[in-house]
């Protein structure tokens, strides 16, 4: 006979693929991001990097300025960042953040 599972087990089961369903997809664009790299320097010889202003490019999404110097300097900074670098930030810091919001929402669960 089945055991119906609490609700906090449920989401114990499914919680690690949630986190992977979060993290392969970013950690794989890193690579290939740095594989796309290494192959354009293999074949010119000179190493490009590639930013997150290319990759917004890229969406269709172009940056006007908002009017506000501060908040146009800070998304300058972001868009100059390494496009695998910061791939690889996400797909390391979303996974920790969701697991740490997951442990401190089902801990009250958990006690009772």
């Amino acid at each position: 006979m089945a055991t119906k599972k609490s609700l906090v087990q449920v989401l114990d089961e499914w919680e690690g693929m949630v986190l992977a369903l979060v993290a392969l997809p970013a950690l794989l664009a890193a690579g290939g991001v740095v594989l796309f790299q290494c192959l354009s320097w293999l074949k010119k010889g000179i190493w490009k990097p590639r930013h997150f202003e290319e990759f917004f490019n890229w969406l269709g999404i172009e940056f006007s300025s908002t009017g506000l110097l501060g908040l146009d300097k800070i998304i300058g900074w972001v868009f100059a960042l390494p496009l695998s670098g910061g791939l690889v930030a996400v797909g390391v810091g979303l996974p920790v953040i969701i697991h740490s919001l997951y442990s401190y929402y089902t801990q009250g669960l958990r006690e009772t």
